[in-house]
């Protein structure tokens, strides 16, 4: 059986999450220091802010959204029919195919837009106990499809669903922190924040709101991360203060 390369999944974070950076960039800008080549310190709104300013977010997010589930659309067009070039997933689990382990979490996501949620979650699933054996603990894959998933029924009013997958998502990309799918992680956070909002749950809604908005300036500004854990208070907060907090 011919293999199929194709880093597909998690493009719908990072094409949905762009446009939500830029916006909070620009909500936040007289907040910002003008040099954002330097390691000036990055100033922390308060927590109230920041969840008015994601609140303000929550309707046009969806639209943003679109784009990156039709990117997936465009990509993997009939699921089925894609899923007929792969090794059956019996045969990648046993032979720890990591490369097409991944391909079926892409076609995960790709069911999953189509509406096929059954199928969607009976593929990830098989992933999910393939990639425990198969992809290191710092690969971030799994976390991003998951992220994803998250996403989607979020995006269709199934909070619970999206919160259990979000949760993960968020778990894995704190813990190994990439660059690359820093945009994941800031859609991952928004949706939390609205998720819990709609909760009732005002205190963790403001918790991954600042989350949000800290890690959406430090990457206008370029700089390294931590991302919070704690609140703190509206003041500037130095990276390598907050690295050592740590």
């Amino acid at each position: 059986m011919k293999r199929v390369s194709l880093a597909l999944a998690a493009s719908l974070l990072v094409i949905g999450s762009v446009s939500v950076t830029s916006g909070l960039n620009q909500a936040f800008a007289e907040e910002r220091t003008s040099d954002t080549k330097s390691q000036a310190p990055v100033i922390a709104p308060s927590s109230e802010a920041c969840l008015e300013k994601v609140r303000g977010m929550a309707e046009t997010f969806p639209k943003m959204a679109e784009a990156g589930k039709e990117a997936v659309r465009t990509m993997i067009p009939d699921p089925a029919e894609f899923e007929k070039k792969l090794p059956a997933i019996e045969e990648v689990l046993k032979n720890k195919d990591a490369m097409n382990l991944k391909n079926y979490g892409g076609l995960s996501e790709a069911y999953l837009f189509k509406g096929d949620e059954e199928k969607a979650e009976k593929l990830l699933k098989s992933v999910s106990e393939g990639a425990k054996e198969i992809l290191p603990e710092n690969d971030n894959f799994l976390a991003a499809v998951k992220g994803d998933f998250g996403l989607a029924y979020y995006l269709n009013n199934k909070y619970d669903k999206a919160e259990t997958y979000l949760g993960d998502a968020v778990s894995q990309l704190e813990k190994h922190y990439q660059p690359a799918l820093a945009n994941n992680l800031v859609a991952s956070y928004l949706c939390m924040t609205i998720i819990k909002d709609k909760q009732g749950k005002t205190e963790e809604a403001k918790g991954f709101a600042k989350k949000l908005v800290v890690l959406a300036l430090k990457l206008r500004q370029e700089q390294p991360l931590p991302i919070p854990t704690t609140e703190a208070p509206a003041q500037a907060v130095p990276a390598e203060k907050e690295a050592a907090a740590k």
